[in-house]
């Protein structure tokens, strides 16, 4: 079994992800996000946000998120949605499944965050949410509870996982500390690769 070794450390400050020059930029995240209400049909401006979705829960799945998005892109989310919030919240977890062949994301995502009312701060921002300003009109973001809770049982989970992946950036990872938005961080690997990619895709699921 491969060793477990942490990547190198990320730090929130460092110059925006900028995507192939043969493509156009993913994201502006050194943009606030828009109001998500603004990019929203009519038919669900009036509809208000159900209260307490998440039950108390601290561990969320992301859907419909655009596929050309890899894990990088999700992280300078993450940390721009803490840092809004000035270090009231923060989350030690990330997962984005990959179509290995395809080299694209599966559109849905987990993270986990450190309380409830992080959790739940991330869910009033981003359910709703249009993917619009990255060109994905019809995505509407939607936060759900997750199947696995709580950053302990997410890492027994995956920790012996098989990924038949070409890249250590396919798997799910731990972050360390926890991210608020404004800290350094030490990626973690969960599980591990096992060769070349021989034709479709496999994940570890959660679902």
């Amino acid at each position: 079994m491969e060793t477990k070794k942490p990547t190198k450390s990320l730090n929130p400050y460092a110059p925006a992800f900028t995507p192939p020059s043969r493509s156009p930029p993913l994201f502006n995240f050194n943009k606030p996000f828009p109001c998500h209400r603004r990019c929203l049909p009519p038919r669900l401006l009036k509809k208000p946000l159900p209260e307490n979705k998440l039950a108390g829960r601290t561990s969320v799945m992301v859907k419909n998120i655009p596929n050309c998005l890899g894990r990088m892109d999700l992280l300078r989310i993450l940390d721009n949605h803490c840092r809004k919030h000035n270090e009231k919240s923060s989350y030690d977890f990330l997962y984005l499944p990959m179509d290995f062949g395809k080299r694209a994301n599966l559109g849905y995502a987990f993270v986990n965050f450190t309380s409830s009312l992080a959790a739940e701060r991330f869910r009033r921002e981003f359910e709703n949410f249009s993917w619009d300003n990255i060109g994905f009109r019809k995505k509407i973001c939607e936060i759900t509870v997750a199947k696995y809770q709580g950053k302990e049982e997410l890492t027994r989970h995956f920790r012996n996982s098989r990924f038949t992946c070409h890249t250590d950036d396919y798997l799910p990872v731990v972050l360390s500390p926890p991210s608020n938005g404004f800290t350094a961080y030490t990626l973690t690997k969960l599980g591990y690769r096992v060769g070349a990619l021989g034709g479709g895709s496999r994940n570890a699921s959660l679902r």
